[in-house]
Parts: structure tokens; sequence; C-alpha cells
């Protein structure tokens, strides 16, 4: 699933002056018509539509353990909602920013504390590193808001920049939350490809119709191209050894 949105900006204005407001293309929608809730989607937060797609996802059947999300979604609100989902059964992975105001409560802190005191108290003694991705880390367990997780904040080589991975599975350790966060990878790469080669966002039309079916067209292409170079790359295990021997 994907929205499409528009951002009001800091005035308010779309970044448009009032005379092109007024000159701005516009469309009448039946709100009968499956067209009239899309473009009702353009204005919504998309904080709000990802909340909605992960119901609807599990509404129309599709199981999954994990959510992965980068810094710009990770909130006390939307960590929350990932957690009612099938039962408590579904857990959040993402990083988050290194914001002051975002707040965490150690059982070894009387009052929360941000990111960056986390690192000045904890960094000279419960630091690891991990040879397998040549990076240090600091492994917390701590509470967002009342929601139990547990915080990696790392360090890559000589680096002075620190990111923090978090997670709401107490159990996992560093090395499998950095594994499975590494495939939202797998996310840039598609968005890439799709406007290397399928002209994702280059649409010039100036119908908001046109644009959703100009990018839900490319999705499926790269859908169906994908699916083609898996079966045409096939090769079984078999396959690959004889290969090998030969």
């Amino acid at each position: 699933d994907f929205s499409l949105h528009r951002e009001k900006g800091k005035k308010k204005d779309y970044g448009f002056t009032l005379k092109q407001r007024k000159e701005q293309f516009k469309e009448k929608r039946n709100a009968k018509n499956p067209d009239y809730a899309r473009k009702s989607e353009c204005d919504e937060s998309k904080l709000e539509m990802a909340k909605r797609m992960l119901c609807h996802a599990v509404g129309h059947g599709i199981n999954f353990k994990y959510v992965l999300a980068d810094s710009w979604f990770t909130c006390e609100s939307l960590i929350q909602e990932v957690r009612e989902l099938c039962g408590g059964s579904v857990h959040y992975i993402g990083l988050t920013k290194m914001n002051p105001k975002l707040r965490y409560q150690t059982s070894k802190s009387k009052r929360p504390q941000n990111i960056h005191e986390l690192i000045a108290r904890y960094e000279r003694t419960t630091s690891c590193y991990c040879r397998k991705y040549k990076c240090k880390y600091i492994q917390l367990h701590a509470k967002l808001g009342e929601q139990p997780v547990r915080i990696f904040i790392i360090k890559y080589g000589r680096s002075t920049h620190w990111k923090v991975l978090l997670t709401t599975d107490i159990s996992m350790n560093f090395v499998r939350a950095f594994e499975l966060y590494e495939r939202r990878w797998g996310i840039e790469v598609i968005f890439k490809e799709c406007r290397g080669y399928l002209g994702l966002g280059k649409c010039q039309s100036r119908s908001y119709n046109a644009q959703i079916a100009d990018t839900t067209l490319c999705f499926m292409m790269y859908q169906m191209l994908s699916l083609a170079k898996r079966f045409s790359e096939y090769e079984t295990l078999g396959a690959l050894f004889r290969s090998e021997r030969d």
C-alpha cells in the first residue's frame, strides 16, 4: 500500500502564492467513488496513515512479527499502535532521533534521561564492541512512556556520531536487532530502482487520479519484473553444486 501527501509548510500555503493557489488545477469528485477517499489521504498525517495501513494489512490476513521504520516515524503513539496489533505479538524495530526532548526511564536513574545523558553516563561502563559489524554499542533496558523498550546506542568505527536503534522486543540481542533492521534497506533499493528504471514520480499530469494510477502501475510493474527475475535466475542447490564441480 502507499499514499501521496502534500505539506502545508510553515506558512500553511503549500509553497504557493495566492495567485498560484487560485489557478491551481482542481477536480470535482463524487464522495461515493474510491478517488474521493484517495484525495482525502493527501492532507492526512503520514503517521496516521501508517497506523491505518498496519491495521489494513492485519485486517487482510497479512501476518508479520516486526514493523521496521526509520527515525522519522519512531514515536510513542506509533509504537503503542504496533504493540496493540495481533494481540501484542507484533514488535517495533526502528531508529530514533537524537532528540533531547525524547526521554527514556532506566531502572538506574530517578528521572527520565535523553540520549545524550545516557551516552555520558553509560559509555565507559556498559559499552560493548561488535566484531561482526565493527561498531561500539551501549545496550540499555528502559521505558519510553509506559512502553518497555531495549535501546542500542551505536557508533561506527572512528565516527563521533551516534545512532540509536530501538526495539520493543526486550529479549532481542544487538546482532539480531541489527540484522532485522538491515532488511529495511530493501525498501530504499526498490524506490531507487523504480525512480531510475520505471519513472516513479515523473508523471507530468495535473490530475491527482493520474498520479495515483502512475504510481500504482509503477509498483505493479516492479513486482512483475522482480518475479520474472526470481524465476529466470532460480537454480536448485543440486544444480549449483554440479556447476561448481564441473
